[in-house]
C-alpha cells in the first residue's frame, strides 16, 4: 500500500515586494499545509498518526498500526463493537453524520438518541480525523449502537452476536443526583441497612449475577465496563434518600428532610466504591490513569485520575482489572475497547480464529505494566496499565517465546505445562476462566447485607508453578481486602477467576505449571493459560511426549526426559539442551 506524503516546496526569496497581502497571506497558507503533513499520513484514505493522540499513546496502541515499529498493519478493519449508551433526544448516537465516524456506526434500536458523549467514545475507539486528537484506536472498525432503554431485553437478545462492548456511562449508587424524581442531591443507601455507607458498593446483585450468567453462555463476548467516577463525591446538608416502609424490601419512599452526615463515596481512604456492575466476574472492569504521553518507564509513573473508582468487590476480588489513560473513566474504557479491536483482529490474523473472552481479558492483565506502589495486583489499579504492545507481542510469539493457550479442566483433572527457562528475569504465568455466575447474598434490610464477604467463585481453579530440580513451588497473588493498602501477598487464591504467578530470577531449567481446582467443578471449565519467560519443549513422562513425538527436524527443542521414565529417540536427534531427571534412561538409535 502506497503512503502519500504531502510536500510542500518554497520558494521565498521569488516572493515579489509589491504583493505584501498575498505573499503574506501565501506563507500562512503554505505554514498551514506543512504543518498537515508534519501531523498526518495518508494510508489507504485513512489519515495515520504515527505518535497518536494521549489515550493512545499512554498504552502504546499505536504501535500496532499500518506502517508502525510492530509492522503488524492493524486497523481494526472487519471488528464490530456494541455501544451501549444513555437515550438523550435527537436520531444518530454517537452522531453517525460526524465525518470522523466515516458512516460506520449503526443504530441497533429505534429509541437511540444523538449523545455527545457517545460520539467522544466513538472517536477515541473508531475515529478517522484528521487531527490526532480525533484519531481513533481501532480506525477501521464499526459500532452497533444500543440505548440502555430495554437494556436487559436487548443485551440478553445480542449476547450471542457480540464479540466486544463498551458500556462507558454513570451508574447512580452514593452520592449523586436524582433528577428523575426529586431533581436534587441523593443518597442512593439505605438506612435500614447503613446510615452512613451506601451498601450497593461492591456487592454482586442481580445486575452482576444477569452478565456473569450471559458471558458464561457466550464464553466469546467481552464486555468492557467503565469501573466509574464516584470516589471521593460528597455532599453536607440538606438532600433525599429512600426510605422503606414498615421495613418492606419492595416498597420506599422517598425522605426529602434529611440532614444525616454520610461518608463520601469510598470513605476516608477512597475503596470499596464500585458500582455492582463494575464487580462482575466476567467483565473487564477499566479504571482511569494520568496521560504518559512518553510511554511507561516505572511503576510509578502511572497515577490515578481523581474520582476513578477503587475497590475491593464484597467478596475481596480484584477490581479494577486494569487502567489506561483517560480524562475520566468513561474515556479510559473507550480506550481499551478499541485496543481490544484491534487485539482481536492481531490473534484472528495470527491463530486463525476467535479468542475466548478469558483470552482477551487474561492477555491485557498478564502483560500489563506494573502499577501501584507493590508488586502485582492492587485495589486502585488492578493488575496495572494496560501495555497493547506487549500484548500484541505476546500474540505475535505464541509460538515460540511465549504460551498462550486455551484449554477444558473436566472435574477431578489436573493439568500439566512443563516449559524451559534458559535466561530469563522473571517466569510470569497467568490464568483466566470466564466462571459461571455467582449467587447473591439474598437482599433484606440488615445491616448483614453491606459488605458481605461470601465469595461468589463457583469453579476455583488454581495455579501452581513448581522448578522441577528443586522441587521449589510458588503460588498466586492474593489481596487482603479487610486491608486494602497492603502488599499482595502469595497464597492460596479462592476469590479471583483470574491468578498469577510470578517468579523473579529463575534458575536456568525446567519448570511445571499445574492447573487443577478445589471442590467439585459444575461442569467442565475452559480457560486461558499465558507464560512469560519460558518456553515450550518436548517433555516425555513415561507414557506419551508432549506436545507431539520429537523427530530428526526438531533440533531447536529443549527436551525434559521426566523422573524414573525410559524412552527411545529416533537417529539423527538433534535438541538445544536434553534434560534427564533421577532414574531416566535415554537411548538414541
Amino acid at each position: 500500500m502506497q503512503i502519500k506524503r504531502l510536500t510542500i516546496i518554497t520558494h521565498f526569496s521569488k516572493l515579489k515586494p509589491m504583493k505584501v497581502g498575498f505573499n503574506f497571506l501565501y506563507i500562512l497558507l503554505l505554514a498551514f499545509l506543512f504543518s498537515i503533513s508534519l501531523k498526518a499520513q495518508v494510508i489507504g484514505g485513512v489519515p495515520i498518526h504515527p505518535a497518536g493522540n494521549d489515550h493512545t499513546k499512554t498504552i502504546q496502541a499505536q504501535t500496532l498500526w499500518t506502517g508502525q515499529s510492530l509492522g503488524l498493519n492493524l486497523t481494526g478493519a472487519g471488528q464490530t463493537i456494541y455501544q451501549w449508551e444513555a437515550p438523550l433526544a435527537g436520531n444518530s448516537h454517537p452522531d453517525s453524520t460526524n465525518s470522523y465516524l466515516s458512516g460506520r456506526v449503526s443504530a441497533a434500536d429505534a429509541l437511540v438518541g444523538f449523545s455527545s458523549h457517545a460520539t467522544e467514545m466513538a472517536q477515541i475507539m473508531i475515529g478517522q480525523g484528521s487531527d490526532s486528537s480525533l484519531h481513533g484506536i481501532a480506525y477501521s472498525a464499526s459500532i452497533k449502537a444500543y440505548s440502555l432503554t430495554n437494556f436487559e431485553t436487548n443485551f440478553s437478545a445480542e449476547a450471542s452476536n457480540m464479540r466486544l462492548s463498551l458500556h462507558a456511562y454513570a451508574s447512580n449508587y452514593g452520592w449523586s443526583y436524582n433528577a428523575s424524581e426529586v431533581s436534587g442531591r441523593f443518597w442512593w443507601g439505605l438506612e435500614e441497612i447503613d446510615s452512613t455507607e451506601d451498601y450497593h458498593f461492591g456487592r454482586y446483585n442481580d445486575d452482576s449475577k444477569l452478565w456473569d450468567s450471559l458471558l458464561s453462555a457466550n464464553p466469546y463476548f467481552l464486555p468492557v465496563k467503565s469501573v466509574g467516577n464516584d470516589r471521593g463525591e460528597t455532599h453536607t446538608g440538606k438532600h433525599y434518600f429512600y426510605q422503606s416502609v414498615g421495613g418492606s424490601t419492595t416498597n420506599y419512599i422517598v425522605d426529602s428532610s434529611s440532614t444525616t452526615v454520610r461518608l463520601d463515596d469510598g470513605g476516608l481512604n477512597g475503596y470499596d466504591c464500585l458500582p455492582p456492575v463494575s464487580v462482575a466476574k466476567n467483565v473487564l472492569t477499566v479504571g482511569a490513569a494520568d496521560f504518559i504521553t512518553n510511554g511507561w518507564a516505572s511503576a510509578s509513573d502511572v497515577t490515578i485520575r481523581a474520582g476513578s473508582a477503587f475497590g475491593p468487590a464484597d467478596d475481596g476480588r480484584v477490581k479494577p482489572d486494569l487502567v489506561t489513560g483517560g480524562e475520566k473513566t468513561s474515556q479510559s474504557g473507550a480506550a481499551a475497547a478499541g485496543s481490544l479491536l484491534l487485539l482481536r483482529e492481531h490473534y484472528e490474523n495470527v491463530k486463525g480464529n476467535q479468542p475466548l473472552s478469558s483470552t482477551l481479558k487474561g492477555l491485557v492483565i498478564h502483560t500489563a505494566d506494573e502499577a501501584g506502589s507493590f508488586d502485582g495486583p492492587d485495589y486502585k489499579f488492578g493488575w496495572g496499565l494496560l501495555n497493547t504492545k506487549q500484548a500484541a507481542e505476546h500474540i505475535s510469539d505464541s509460538d515460540s517465546l511465549h504460551v498462550l493457550l486455551e484449554d477444558t479442566l473436566a472435574n477431578g483433572d489436573t493439568a500439566y505445562y512443563h516449559v524451559y527457562v534458559d535466561n530469563s528475569l522473571e517466569l510470569k504465568t497467568t490464568i483466566c476462566w470466564t466462571d459461571p455466575a455467582g449467587v447473591p447474598v439474598a437482599f433484606q434490610n440488615d445491616p448483614s447485607v453491606l459488605d458481605n464477604d461470601q465469595t461468589m467463585l463457583v469453579n476455583d481453579l488454581d495455579i501452581q508453578v513448581e522448578q522441577r530440580e528443586k522441587a521449589c513451588v510458588a503460588l498466586p497473588y492474593v489481596l487482603d481486602p479487610q486491608n486494602p493498602d497492603s502488599t499482595a501477598k502469595k497464597g492460596d487464591n479462592t476469590v479471583d477467576n483470574v491468578e498469577m504467578v510470578e517468579w523473579d530470577l529463575p534458575e536456568k531449567g525446567w519448570f511445571t505449571v499445574r492447573v487443577t481446582h478445589k471442590g467439585s467443578l459444575s461442569a467442565s471449565q475452559a480457560y486461558s493459560l499465558l507464560i512469560t519467560g519460558g518456553k515450550p519443549g518436548l517433555v516425555y513422562d513415561g507414557s506419551s511426549w508432549s506436545p507431539y513425538a520429537p523427530d530428526s527436524n526438531t533440533g531447536s527443542m529443549d527436551v525434559l526426559i521426566m523422573e524414573g521414565t525410559s524412552v527411545t529417540l529416533p537417529a539423527g536427534f538433534k535438541a538445544s539442551d536434553i534434560m534427564l531427571e533421577k532414574n531416566a534412561n535415554l537411548i538414541i538409535n
